[in-house]
């Protein structure tokens, strides 16, 4: 029986005057894709592994093209070409208006024969050029060569800048963001709840809650102090509530993480039964 005699009213591809959609066809095509994709649920098929081997190539297509157009063209290709230009404006005395400042600031020593000769803007401007444009973009280039067995050494190179750069930057937000920021908030005041003139709950829930994130935070350190034996009065009751701590945190991060991807799984189901068949609206 065809879907349609089901009741199914699926998205049209050509329109009431008879010309093609190409909206309705980006939707069949979606459609179709995410019904290969969802295909793993019953088993590996070609199905699948058709949408899987597209939706990567379409990603790194679109990354590369993305990457050159806000990142390499904006960052090298264009400040190169301004530069070359202002250049040689200056070096042949054009009457142009300059762009770069950097370049300007030059051409008005050179005019004003404050700031030495030629020889010397020319070097100048070789060493910025070279540093900040020539020489990232050598590094980059060379990121290329794990293509190549022979020459994949050369890629130790950037990697080693990258990790010893990227590094140096985390380390300083990272400790900002994850370590002091943390310990600043968990130091709390109770000073409202000794100053609160009648009975004001709001005041109350806060202090609960400031004591209750004091409490937990003392605990889960405390199970991870192992130079002392968690038994007694103190340092068990503490490390068996700050694994309490711990597991309720894991649930609520994984419980957000399923919650976020049970989301992801709602909108699809949105769109095929939405855009694609049309049932809801």
């Amino acid at each position: 029986m065809p879907l349609f005699a089901l009741g199914f009213n699926f998205r049209p591809v050509f329109e009431a005057g008879g010309g093609v959609s190409t909206e309705g066809i980006g939707i069949w095509i979606a459609a179709i894709l995410t019904l290969g994709i969802y295909s793993f649920l019953y088993k590996d098929n070609f199905f699948y592994k058709f949408s899987e081997y597209l939706f990567v190539g379409v990603s790194a297509g679109y990354t590369l093209v993305l990457t050159f157009h806000k990142y390499l063209k904006p960052s090298l290709i264009e400040p190169l070409q301004e530069y070359s230009r202002d250049f040689y404006h200056i070096i042949t005395g054009a009457s142009v208006p300059i762009v770069n400042p950097w370049m300007l600031s030059w051409q008005t020593h050179l005019v004003g024969n404050q700031f030495g000769s030629q020889f010397s803007f020319i070097f100048w401007f070789a060493v910025k050029v070279f540093l900040f444009y020539i020489f990232p973009a050598i590094l980059g280039l060379m990121m290329i060569s794990r293509v190549f067995p022979n020459a994949a050494w050369l890629s130790r190179f950037p990697l080693a800048t990258i990790v010893g750069y990227g590094s140096g930057i985390m380390i300083v937000t990272t400790l900002h963001a994850s370590v002091l920021e943390q310990i600043k908030a968990s130091f709390v005041s109770f000073a409202p709840l000794f100053h609160m003139k009648g009975v004001d709950w709001s005041i109350i829930a806060q202090s609960a809650n400031d004591f209750l994130l004091v409490l937990g935070l003392c605990c889960a350190i405390i199970y991870f102090y192992f130079s002392a034996e968690h038994k007694g009065v103190i340092l068990g009751p503490a490390s068996n509530f700050g694994i309490w701590v711990l597991m309720i945190t894991f649930g609520a991060s994984f419980g957000y993480t399923v919650m976020a991807r049970i989301s992801l799984l709602i909108g699809r189901f949105q769109f095929l039964l939405g855009d694609w068949m049309q049932l809801v609206k």
